[in-house]
């Protein structure tokens, strides 16, 4: 089974990406903080991450993240999402994440990323 993993500091966003991709038929594991969400990469390799970029904690925020999990041996081949209402696309993508969502989004939308990065799962 295709798993993402979530990385958001705000409980109803997880809920509402959970609920999203479950439609997907895609499993979703969640962290609330870049740092517990770069663990959880590297302990459960998931098939791809979503996360957020603008977090309360300004020393690991979405960028970080990203830029953490594109240099690390075991996570950067994970495909990563960043899912952002005011963030830096252009800057995230610079650190290596592979494509982007602004919130609000259309479900549509988020499943032909998904069908992108990873086209077996969707």
């Amino acid at each position: 089974m295709t798993v993402a993993l979530i990385i958001d500091n705000d409980d109803k966003n997880i809920e509402f990406l959970a609920t999203c991709l479950e439609l997907f038929h895609i499993k979703s594991i969640s962290a609330a903080t870049g740092q517990d969400g770069f663990e959880m990469a590297r302990n459960y390799q998931p098939d791809a991450i979503l996360t957020d970029l603008i977090m309360p904690d300004e020393t690991w925020d979405g960028y970080k993240t990203i830029a953490e999990l594109k240099s690390h041996p075991d996570t950067q081949h994970i495909k990563t999402i960043a899912i952002t209402a005011i963030g830096d696309v252009n800057y995230a993508c610079k650190l290596g994440c592979d494509d982007y969502l602004f919130k609000p989004f259309r479900l549509d939308a988020l499943q032909k990323k998904l069908a992108q990065l990873m086209p077996t799962a969707v």
